[in-house]
């Protein structure tokens, strides 16, 4: 499991993170955790909140201005599989 922590959410103002959560929401072993404002008030709070949220064994941090691509998640995942199964 691959867990993207992402410290904003407002998704209706920022099409990137709506574009990342939409292109992420349905992938199989991932979750996408927003963490935002109303939880905590600096980006380091929230980082510290998604990640103790968090349930996968990898931990993506995530600016909320930048895309995630499907393909770079998927391929991510795969490097963390052979490199788990080779030790």
């Amino acid at each position: 499991m691959l867990s993207i922590v992402i410290p904003a959410n407002d998704l209706e103002t920022n099409i990137f993170l709506s574009k990342t959560v939409q292109a992420l929401q349905n992938m199989q072993n991932v979750e996408v955790l927003c963490i935002g404002q109303n939880e905590a008030h600096s980006r380091a709070e929230r980082l510290n909140i998604g990640f103790r949220r968090a349930t996968g064994k990898i931990i993506l941090f995530n600016h909320p201005r930048s895309f995630v691509d499907p393909k770079g998640i998927q391929h991510l995942i795969e490097i963390s599989l052979a490199t788990t199964e080779s030790h």
